[in-house]
């Protein structure tokens, strides 16, 4: 039995996972209070929707970092074919292997074995936006994905404080 389906306005499930361009394991709570995070799940890192939304991502990355978010993609394959992922496309962000699809079981309510998606939470761990794929064609844009986070931005009175006394 799996948890209820993942919706905008709930914490996001914490995840501890191995990366496979980085040394180490990545913790989605190590981000909670510092950065908005938009999590890719692939998956098959073959893919070639997918490995254009990285490369997109990729590219705008300085913006993701101006918007004081991180990408984190997340994969089904093994370690070894998402280091060939990771150096094919020169990825800046983690790229972590959930082998097992606990963590996928976890976002996708028990779907996730052929599906992909892009879920973007803001820097407390709250789900914002969140675009379930069973179509390879129907992920959404880099320039949509970006256009979340600048709303999360506006909207965090810490991080935009208002230029007016309230």
């Amino acid at each position: 039995m799996h948890a209820e389906e993942l919706k905008p306005g709930r914490v996001i499930p914490s995840f501890d996972l191995p990366a496979a361009n980085r040394q180490g394991r990545v913790r989605s709570w190590d981000y909670k209070q510092h950065q908005n995070l938009v999590l890719v799940f692939i998956h098959d890192d073959q893919c070639q929707a997918c490995r254009e939304l990285l490369r997109e991502v990729a590219a705008d990355y300085g913006e993701y970092q101006r918007l004081e978010a991180e990408a984190l993609v997340i994969s089904r394959s093994e370690a070894a074919a998402l280091r060939r992922l990771a150096q094919d496309l020169k990825t800046p962000f983690p790229i972590l292997s959930d082998r097992d699809g606990t963590v996928f079981d976890d976002y996708f309510n028990g779907a996730g074995q052929r599906v992909a998606g892009v879920f973007v939470a803001d820097r407390w761990g709250s789900l914002f936006k969140r675009a379930i794929a069973d179509q390879k064609h129907s992920l959404p844009g880099e320039s949509e994905i970006h256009e979340w986070l600048e709303f999360i931005e506006i909207q965090c009175e810490e991080c935009f404080p208002p230029e007016w006394p309230l």
